[in-house]
């Protein structure tokens, strides 16, 4: 009897707590929200690893981009110093052929240098190299007489002047001659003038000179 009466006053305390219902309503809204969280957090879970998937791929993708990109700033800096190394080159065949020109120009400058003459040197231009005594005997001085003043100075051609001195020295050796010929008288108190014949000789200079007389003044 005592043990019904304990199971019924038991029975009665339970059927009449007022927060029972509540608190059951509130496990199994709880309940339903876990599980509704639980599948929420698969969802995130799957796609948190396809974001960790992109993550990768796109982290692979940045590294391949930043090694094609460190190859084309190398690529376009080997293309600069390319150009530089052209545009060196150029200006040092360009130098060099400056310098090639200088001293083409030097050796030649030099050349012209060292074949000039002196300005008294006035061979190859139709004249002939003459020596101080050729040049005396060039000059023949006329003194006084009739047809050319005194003191004027004649020049002539080395062909003519020549002429002229071998048909002098040839007068001459024929008058020295003349004394010991038959011809002459052989009196002593009749020798031969000299003078007269070479005053003759002189007028026949005169005649064979066709070059412009030249005086001591214009001379000097």
């Amino acid at each position: 009897m005592a043990n019904e009466t304990e199971e019924e006053g038991e029975t009665e305390v339970t059927e009449y707590n007022p927060h029972f219902n509540e608190l059951l309503e509130s496990y199994n809204n709880l309940l339903e929200d876990s599980m509704k969280v639980l599948e929420k957090y698969g969802e995130l879970k799957v796609s948190h690893s396809k974001v960790l998937k992109a993550f990768g791929k796109m982290k692979i993708e940045k590294e391949a981009l930043e090694e094609k990109f460190k190859l084309k700033e190398e690529e376009y800096s080997m293309t600069a110093l390319i150009t530089e190394n052209k545009k060196l080159k150029a200006t040092i065949d360009k130098l060099n052929y400056d310098l090639g020109n200088f001293v083409r120009g030097e050796e030649n400058l030099n050349l012209i240098l060292g074949s000039q003459r002196s300005a008294n040197d006035r061979s190859g231009l139709g004249f002939e190299v003459e020596s101080s005594g050729t040049k005396k005997n060039n000059e023949v001085s006329i003194g006084v007489s009739d047809d050319i003043p005194e003191g004027i100075i004649i020049q002539t051609s080395p062909q003519t002047e020549q002429e002229s001195v071998e048909e002098f020295e040839h007068e001459t050796t024929f008058q020295e001659a003349e004394p010991n010929s038959s011809s002459l008288p052989e009196s002593p108190e009749e020798p031969v003038d000299i003078e007269i014949e070479y005053v003759a000789f002189e007028n026949q200079l005169a005649d064979i000179f066709v070059e412009p007389l030249v005086t001591e003044k214009s001379l000097s």
